[in-house]
């Protein structure tokens, strides 16, 4: 199942990736052809973007809850935002199934808009070229829901949200902190266009997670064999029957074959 597909600007490159952890690295024109592997994701990669101010790095996302920065056709990994770290946003989600489901980029100041999947806030990260880190400047908490976001030509940032009152917001970068706009032609005309057509927006009102079935399923067969073990020798203390205790085991020897190849 492909997931997520970044072409480089020169359309030499194509990245993908799918319900496994790997992008994959391949050429335009061949595209069976595998240059590279960017390995370090332990979920499935949901997001891929290359900046075209600098079409050698490649951003990715995915439902580990990080971002990775990486030196693409080398297979190299440069550095790791792990978001599911950022206080007070994400307090007690190392639990929880965070992922990646966006990610829009600003020429201006090399800055990356970030939404996870379940999460209403907007992670504000900057890609620090010379280091060759993504650095975390901020995170906006809002309410209600956050569908999308947006960077427009003058760096300013658009959220769409599930509120039919007030469905977008805007966003300024002024100084180390980005900054609600209230007033704005722009904006009012935006808002009314959007709750006119509400009617179009209805149905992700009360969507669920798109992401949920893309994580890795373990069977634990180990536990299901020692409380099957545990059980047997529970029989055999009650006198069970030795033909008896012979059929359940081979019934459980099957079983266990059966939910290892399922």
């Amino acid at each position: 199942m492909l997931l997520a597909v970044a072409v480089s600007p020169d359309d030499r490159y194509l990245v993908t990736s799918d319900r496994d952890e790997k992008i994959r690295v391949s050429f335009l024109e061949k595209p069976h052809v595998i240059e590279a592997f960017c390995l370090g994701h332990s979920e499935f990669v949901s997001e891929l973007f290359i900046p075209p101010n600098h079409p050698q790095l490649l951003v990715s996302g995915s439902g580990d809850g990080t971002l990775r920065l990486w030196d693409f056709t080398r297979g190299k990994e440069l550095h790791c935002c792990d978001l599911r770290s950022l206080e007070p946003w994400c307090r007690g989600s190392e639990e929880r199934q965070v992922a990646v489901v966006r990610i829009t980029y600003s020429l201006q100041g090399d800055y990356l808009a970030v939404l996870c999947d379940n999460f209403s806030a907007v992670h504000l990260v900057r890609l620090d070229v010379d280091s060759q880190q993504l650095v975390h400047e901020e995170t906006l908490v809002l309410e209600p829901k956050v569908w999308d976001v947006s960077f427009d030509e003058s760096a300013r940032l658009w959220v769409l949200h599930r509120d039919q009152e007030q469905p977008v917001t805007l966003y300024t970068a002024r100084g180390a902190r980005w900054q609600k706009i209230t007033e704005d032609t722009d904006l009012e005309r935006l808002s009314d266009t959007v709750r006119t057509h509400w009617e179009l927006f209805q149905g992700r009102v009360n969507a669920v997670s798109c992401c949920t079935n893309l994580y890795k399923v373990t069977l634990d067969n180990v536990a299901k064999y020692k409380q099957r073990k545990e059980q047997r020798l529970k029989e055999r203390g009650n006198g069970l029957a030795p033909e008896e205790d012979k059929r359940r085991r081979v019934e459980g020897v099957r079983e266990a074959v059966g939910d290892s190849s399922s």
